[in-house]
């Protein structure tokens, strides 16, 4: 079993790469590969986390489970063939991390580093973020999809997505139920404006994903009863300073 976990920790990386590079080449085929490799996941975690059906196992497939789905949806709309293959290499790259460490939690406690999975799970939910709101920006343009459903749509995937980073901070539900509501609502409210402003959707992304990483941020020192005003009033002077720039910065068309 060793050999075998071993294998589908190696194994996923690769066939995440295969997939899109065959998607490129064909994009007929988005469908069909991307429901190929989200079996390979779901599969590869259900064997990871000692076959467990429990709701606190199923809760460690959230991050790579909506990350690759929303790398799949993000790169359906780029373009150039430089980015996408950078997209999909730090992709591969992330879920590697997260699958060895998620091996190592479950079979080798003493090679695991504690708040590991917390790290991973931040920084790969971000990226989340940026991809979904990017493509879901994108349908609004490309598709003339109603900014208010699809801000609907961009709500139930963020509270998940939200609930995901909590819970792997082990939070209780009483403790961040308030927080799964309002944060998705924040995000999903900025989006149904950013969909009136005339700048790329690429910028929209990377406007929402900082505001993303603030909120969280934040909430977890609020939760963790640590938060030092200085440190507050530097995340957020910092991640406005970086909205300012990016909007001073973006071309509007």
């Amino acid at each position: 079993m060793f050999i075998l976990r071993k294998f589908l920790l190696y194994l996923n990386p690769i066939i995440f790469m295969i997939l899109l590079e065959m998607i490129w080449i064909e994009q007929a085929w988005w469908w069909s590969l991307m429901l190929v490799y989200l079996a390979v996941l779901i599969l590869t975690l259900f064997e990871f986390s000692k076959r467990k059906l429990a709701a606190r196992t199923l809760s460690f497939y959230i991050a790579p489970l909506l990350f690759a789905l929303m790398s799949y949806l993000f790169l359906f709309f780029v373009e150039t063939v430089w980015l996408y293959r950078l997209v999909y290499v730090i992709g591969a790259g992330l879920l590697y991390l997260y699958l060895d460490q998620l091996l190592n939690y479950f079979y080798f406690t003493v090679k695991y580093q504690p708040y590991t999975l917390e790290s991973l799970s931040l920084y790969i939910n971000i990226i989340s973020i940026f991809y979904l709101t990017s493509s879901m920006l994108s349908l609004i343009i490309f598709l003339h999809l109603s900014p208010l459903l699809t801000a609907v749509f961009y709500y139930a995937v963020a509270a998940v997505l939200v609930y995901q980073l909590l819970w792997s901070h082990k939070y209780t539900w009483d403790q961040m139920k308030l927080f799964v509501t309002l944060v998705p609502l924040v995000l999903a409210e900025t989006l149904y404006v950013i969909s009136f402003l005339p700048f790329n959707y690429y910028v929209g992304g990377i406007v929402v994903a900082i505001l993303f990483y603030l909120m969280m941020n934040l909430i977890r020192m609020f939760l963790s009863d640590h938060a030092p005003r200085r440190v507050v009033i530097t995340n957020i002077s910092v991640s406005f300073v970086l909205i300012i720039i990016i909007l001073a910065t973006a071309q509007w068309s």
